[in-house]
């Protein structure tokens, strides 16, 4: 049973691989309420060059099946100590949204 003090230590890096960091979160925290800290440690921009918006996808680089974590999912029931989080932006071209991955 997990508690609400545990914590766990995650990998985190962004698409290009470029930038590497490591994040100790709640496990009765949500994917939400810890995107913040993940961009912060990445140094990620929350603004394009033309200063919209960039949205972050987050993945569990070890899931083989790549689905998004959900801003409503519990860190403690997706996660695991020292798995990887990838963020990824959103690319809206031509009116479509893409996700690079």
């Amino acid at each position: 049973m997990k508690t609400c003090n545990e914590t766990i230590s995650l990998n985190l890096t962004e698409c290009t691989s470029s930038r590497h960091e490591t994040l100790e979160v709640g496990v009765e925290q949500t994917v939400g309420q810890i995107r913040p800290q993940i961009i912060e440690s990445l140094g990620l921009s929350e603004t394009d060059f033309g200063g919209d918006p960039v949205t972050w996808v987050l993945y569990n680089e070890s899931d083989p099946s790549r689905q998004v974590l959900s801003d409503t999912d519990l860190v403690g029931d997706v996660l695991k100590e020292g798995e990887t989080i990838m963020t990824v932006p959103n690319i809206i071209g031509g009116g479509i949204l893409y996700e690079l991955i």
